[in-house]
C-alpha cells in the first residue's frame, strides 16, 4: 500500500471493505495532497471512498467517481450522490463514498477523487479528478 492510504480506509454504509487501489487527491495548481481515493471490495461488490486530511472549507467541496468498465469500455459511473451513496463531502466534512455495486468476472472499476476548491456542488471541471 502507498502513502495515500490512510487510517479510515474503504468506509460504506455496509461496513468496511478490502483496499484494492489508492491514490492521493491532489490540488490543482501546487499539487499538494489533501485525501485519498480508494477502491474498495467486499464479497464482489465494489465502491469508491473518498477521504481528506482536513474538513472542508467553505465554498469547497469533495467527491469519488467509481468507473465501470466492460469489454475496455467504461459502461457506467456512480459518485456518493448516486443512490446508494452517503452525498458528496461538504463544508466541516471529510469523507464519502458510492453505492456499492456488483462486479462480474469481466468487470473492471476505477475510482477518481475529486477535489473542488472555490466552486459550488456540482460544477467542479474534469482536470481536478485524480485516479
Amino acid at each position: 500500500m502507498n502513502a495515500a492510504t490512510t487510517a479510515t480506509n474503504c468506509n460504506s454504509a455496509s461496513g468496511t471493505g478490502t483496499l484494492v487501489s489508492t491514490n492521493y487527491v491532489r490540488i490543482l495548481g501546487d499539487g499538494a495532497a489533501v485525501g485519498a481515493v480508494q477502491l474498495c471490495k467486499s464479497s464482489g461488490y465494489y465502491w469508491g471512498y473518498v477521504v481528506f486530511y482536513d474538513a472542508m472549507q467553505p465554498n469547497n467541496w469533495g467527491q469519488v467517481r467509481l468507473d465501470r468498465y466492460q469489454g475496455g469500455s467504461k459502461v457506467a459511473a456512480y459518485t456518493c450522490d448516486t443512490v446508494g451513496g452517503n452525498g458528496y463531502v461538504r463544508p466541516g466534512q471529510t469523507q464519502c463514498w458510492t453505492s456499492r455495486i456488483s462486479g462480474g468476472s469481466s468487470d473492471k472499476f476505477q475510482a477518481l477523487g475529486y477535489s473542488c476548491y472555490g466552486s459550488s456542488h456540482p460544477s467542479c471541471p474534469d482536470v481536478n479528478l485524480d485516479a
